[in-house]
Parts: C-alpha cells; sequence; structure tokens
C-alpha cells in the first residue's frame, strides 16, 4: 500500500510538472473558464485532482481493492512537498 501511494506521489509530481514546463497550466489559467483557471492556480488542488485520475486508472488497470479510492488523501501531500 505505501508502495503504491509513493508511485501515485511521483507520477503526479511528474504530471504536474510537466504540464507546467510546456505552458500548459499558464495556458488554462489564461483561457480556461473561471473555476478550471482557479483550479489550475492552486498547486494543492491540481495535485489532488490528478492523483484522483491516476488512482482510478490504477483502480481500473492494476487492482480491484477498494483501499485505492483512499490513495489520493495520502498522496496529494507528499506531492506538496515533491514540488
Amino acid at each position: 500500500m505505501v508502495q503504491n501511494i509513493i508511485t501515485l506521489a511521483l507520477g503526479a509530481t511528474f504530471i504536474l510538472l510537466f504540464i507546467q514546463k510546456i505552458g500548459v497550466r499558464e495556458w488554462v489559467q489564461i483561457h480556461g473558464p473561471k473555476l478550471i483557471s482557479k483550479l489550475f492556480n492552486c498547486d494543492f488542488c491540481l495535485s489532488f485532482w490528478i492523483c484522483v485520475v491516476l488512482s482510478i486508472i490504477f483502480y481500473t488497470f492494476v487492482c480491484k481493492e477498494i483501499e485505492v479510492v483512499l490513495y489520493p488523501f495520502l498522496a496529494t501531500p507528499l506531492v506538496r512537498i515533491l514540488i
């Protein structure tokens, strides 16, 4: 379980840094709707939703255990530390 949470946090950190590096984050902040623009402005919010999407993918393709639902809540603070 801990290994999966750390892997999820590292994957989310990579995605967050990648979308920031290629300029998608700034583009969405400028051109996106107000709610999405605010979401992309907040590191904590964006990292949480990236973790949610990755955990859904993990649940769908890797393991069918219900504890995967808790992974975003545990991985998001790790993402914030890594950023």
